[in-house]
């Protein structure tokens, strides 16, 4: 490994000495010289031409968006990784719906913002890997990537795919559904067609061991149970992400009897 100099600009005159298979890695990167134009103008050449000749990758590191004058060439990037940062999801809202939508948003907003996480975003193929950090530092977390509407699980090839053992799917849907049978119990008694969502809900696979919703992570069954069974004027606004969930919930095509929904929003979206 080799350190390159303070004053380091990228021009083809610099490239010229890294020998093919190189990997440069430029931290904070900006434009240095006093005239933009002539330095973007070097940039560009050493991007279109030098790096793909000589088979050098190059990485930059950016942590300012506006600042280094590279906002157009780095969404278009052919592969980029973000940090879930507020510059990650402005770079994000840029891009999203070349890569599949609100769908493929909503799927980078499930990872809470400041962990120190990062997403991959390749722009070829349009795909999208949550936390591909963990890939490096943690092999055995449970990465999801996201690609043409769909959403998939990436493991080891040494561990076997959840749903190649129908056995430990079938418990672990019993318990799923014993789990709620007690809250049933215990805070609708006397509610008994939410047995009925309960089962859809299972069937569709919407509901995780944890018994928050699939297509909505911070929204457990209790709050769900607790909307559908809301009364409240249907001029009221209801939660965004409780909405957002029953527009999911209904581009999946999972509908309830109309006897289950009491509110008159959610029957709009999901009856």
């Amino acid at each position: 490994m080799n350190f390159l100099d303070a004053d380091f600009v990228v021009t083809e005159e610099t490239f010229k000495v890294f020998p093919p298979e190189s990997v440069v890695i430029l931290d904070d990167f900006t434009f240095k010289s006093p005239n933009y134009k002539l330095a973007k103008s070097q940039f560009l050449k050493v991007i279109n031409y030098t790096l793909r000749h000589h088979k050098i990758t190059l990485i930059l590191i950016i942590h300012n968006l506006f600042g280094n004058n590279l906002f157009n060439d780095i969404i278009y990037a052919p592969h980029l990784f973000l940090s879930y940062s507020n510059i990650g999801y402005l770079i994000m809202s840029k891009i999203y719906l070349r890569l599949g939508g609100l769908d493929i948003l909503k799927f980078f907003q499930n990872v809470p913002k400041g962990n120190f996480n990062f997403c991959y975003i390749n722009n070829k193929r349009n795909y999208v890997i949550n936390k591909v950090d963990s890939f490096f530092i943690r092999p055995h977390e449970t990465i999801k990537m996201f690609s043409g509407s769909q959403e998939y699980v990436i493991h080891l090839s040494t561990e076997l795919c959840r749903s190649s053992n129908p056995e430990d799917n079938h418990i672990t849907t019993q318990n799923i559904k014993l789990e709620i049978e007690q809250i049933l119990q215990t805070m609708y008694p006397k509610q008994k067609y939410l047995t009925i969502v309960t089962n859809i809900l299972i069937k569709n696979g919407a509901i995780n061991n944890d018994l928050y919703l699939v297509d909505s992570p911070n929204l457990h069954i209790i709050d769900f149970f607790r909307f559908i069974n809301n009364t409240f004027d249907k001029n009221i606004k209801p939660d965004a992400h409780m909405l957002q969930l029953c527009k999911q919930l209904q581009r999946k095509r999972i509908k309830f009897p109309i006897a289950c929904i009491k509110n008159p929003i959610a029957r709009k979206y999901i009856s």
